[in-house]
């Protein structure tokens, strides 16, 4: 093995286990659109991914007497192995009709006051399908239901009955604007969480880097000798269509970290952010991850007239949703972090008046069983998720809430409801919203035909 092979073997071990983030998009069949000049306007979209599944029928819950009797009796009561909440706790909205959990002041706040949307009963989905379908497969159904891994690969690749794939919705978005995006410094699509196929283009490259910053390179002085090893691994002229990718991904992630490190240091900081983060009123258990994320995101966004940006989509992501066991205790801790990190992301977009170019919503690998397994609840498949921003038409219930009955209409067994609204028609109300065009909206969600026209915009963007 000559010397060069051995310092790209021993940097791609390095890098492997030492997390030089960025994703890279694998070859594909999405091909570049031409769809317009530059941008004159500034839009992000913020995806929440709250990963493992989160109980969501517990997040937003009907408050009449008779819709809470249902749900109270599908989930086994507020006592013992119950996983209701007490209708006296919930934060009811303006309608008193439902309410959010009582962790989630923070939400129900952006409800009433008409920044929050909530989206019933959404979830992937390959076409309009009844029980009687679900139960002898005479319809498309999305494969490995239930999954975790396969079923959040649905939520970012919305690639239906296609297991594998080489691309994220938001990376095709990211394709797709191609050239009118050629003015940025940074790429269209940044990840605080992780490398994510949602994000992967075949044609563009996401950017990976930390909660809180920039990935950082110890040691890689320009003029030193590791930096010119570092230098000749990512521009050796690779074969395999993977090791060049690889090493752009390397490149580019080196490039954008001083880029990235030098305007979080220019960048404001936000009274939102910082009661909230410097508060010391907070469970100390409570999951902070998330706000840090948020704030990092902000900061980005105060400088996107510098960094010459038009569009930008983020990926942030907390986890610990998979509550089989533990879930009355568990899930509180994560609803409060996640409404009050939403609230003061929200709050913080208005310190700057961008409000109304931001979007944050959620997006999760599943909702949860009605029923409880004895300490918790298992996998299940629709549920409710939340936009929220200035141009959101919010204080409104999108799609029809079900009854949360055992035997219900749409219930498949242990209290699993087949979704109504596919998670294509979520995506692509707001991808229309960023400014992909009507007809090339089949691109990003692809099976958004299956469902009739009317109901490709869901609107609750305005």
């Amino acid at each position: 093995m000559n010397n060069l092979n051995k310092q790209r073997r021993n940097f791609i071990k390095a890098t492997a286990a030492g997390g030089l983030s960025c994703a890279m998009g694998l070859p594909g069949t999405i091909a570049a659109q031409t769809l317009g000049t530059g941008f004159s306007d500034y839009k992000a979209l913020v995806c929440v991914f709250l990963a493992g599944g989160n109980d969501s029928w517990n997040t937003f819950v009907p408050a009449s007497n008779a819709e809470y009797g249902a749900y109270s009796r599908s989930r086994g009561g507020t006592n013992g192995s119950g996983l209701a909440i007490s209708q006296s706790d919930l934060l009811k909205v303006d309608d008193g009709q439902y309410g959010f959990h009582p962790s989630m002041e923070g939400m129900r706040s952006m409800y009433n006051s008409g920044d929050c949307a909530v989206i019933a009963n959404v979830g992937p989905l390959i076409m309009p399908t009844t029980p009687a379908q679900f139960k002898d497969a005479s319809v498309g159904l999305p494969p490995q239901l239930f999954s975790h891994n396969d079923q959040q690969d649905q939520w970012h690749t919305l690639r239906g009955e296609r297991l594998s794939t080489s691309s994220g919705w938001a990376g095709r978005i990211a394709d797709g604007f191609g050239s009118r995006l050629g003015a940025q410094q940074l790429p269209a699509n940044i990840s605080l969480a992780g490398t994510t196929l949602f994000q992967a283009g075949d044609l563009t490259t996401p950017y990976v880097m930390g909660a809180g910053g920039a990935t950082t390179f110890d040691g890689l002085d320009p003029d030193d000798t590791i930096s010119r090893t570092f230098q000749d691994i990512a521009t050796a002229p690779y074969e395999n269509i993977y090791q060049r990718g690889f090493g752009d991904v390397q490149r580019r992630a080196f490039e954008f970290s001083d880029t990235v490190t030098q305007n979080l240091g220019a960048a404001r900081d936000f009274q939102a952010f910082s009661d909230f983060l410097g508060a010391d009123d907070l469970d100390a258990d409570l999951n902070l991850g998330l706000a840090v994320q948020l704030n990092t995101v902000a900061k980005i966004i105060s400088r996107q007239s510098q960094l010459s940006m038009s569009r930008q989509v983020f990926y942030v992501q907390l986890g610990g949703f998979d509550t089989h066991d533990n879930q009355n205790n568990e899930q509180p801790l994560l609803l409060e972090s996640v409404s009050r990190s939403m609230k003061a992301f929200h709050d913080a977009m208005g310190e700057i008046n961008m409000q109304n170019s931001v979007t944050a919503y959620t997006a999760s690998d599943f909702a949860r069983t009605l029923t409880s397994n004895g300490d918790g609840s298992d996998h299940g498949w629709g549920g409710v998720h939340f936009a929220v921003g200035g141009s959101v038409n919010g204080g409104e219930i999108y799609g029809n809430y079900p009854i949360l009955e055992l035997g219900g209409e749409l219930e498949i067994g242990r209290g699993r409801f087949i979704p109504t609204i596919s998670s294509d028609q979520y995506s692509a109300t707001l991808a229309s919203w960023f400014g992909v065009d009507d007809q090339n909206l089949s691109g990003i969600a692809p099976g958004i035909g299956n469902f009739p026209f009317a109901e490709r915009n869901l609107g609750f963007m305005a």
